[in-house]
């Protein structure tokens, strides 16, 4: 064993050396982000839950023992839970956010609605052309 640089250093019977512990005198505290940094941060915080869910999920979908598929999912849930603190957060902080969100909410509903009307029978669909006048009008 030995300390390299404030970390202490463990040769392990392998001969590989494993960092056990850190010398917290050594630990630099992070810089004060500005707004925009912050919500960058908080944006990629948002990517790394959805990820975690995705995984966990994949793993409750492959494992075949119901208490570890429930207890994943448990998990999973919580990264959910997660992603809606962050989202609030964001809203918070930025007045603007939450009507981004409806926007893209209400486009989708819009688009919904769209792809369930039939056109009538007077009205022709996307698909089929109007007919032209003749020449003879």
């Amino acid at each position: 064993m030995y300390i390299d640089q404030g970390i202490i250093i463990q040769n392990m019977p392998s001969s590989k050396f494993v960092k056990k512990a850190q010398n917290l005198e050594n630990v630099k505290a992070p810089e004060t982000f500005t707004d925009r940094e912050l919500t960058r941060a908080i944006r990629d915080a948002i990517v790394g839950e959805e990820n975690a869910i995705k995984q966990y999920e994949a793993i409750v979908d492959a494992a075949t023992d119901d208490k570890i598929k429930g207890i994943i999912q448990t998990i999973a849930n919580e990264e959910k839970v997660h992603v809606g603190e962050l989202l609030k957060l964001l809203s918070d902080m930025l007045p603007d956010e939450k009507g981004f969100i409806e926007d893209g909410q209400k486009e989708v509903e819009d688009s919904n609605d769209e792809s369930t009307t039939e056109p009538s029978e007077d009205e022709p669909s996307e698909d089929e052309p109007e007919d032209e006048p003749s020449e003879d009008e």
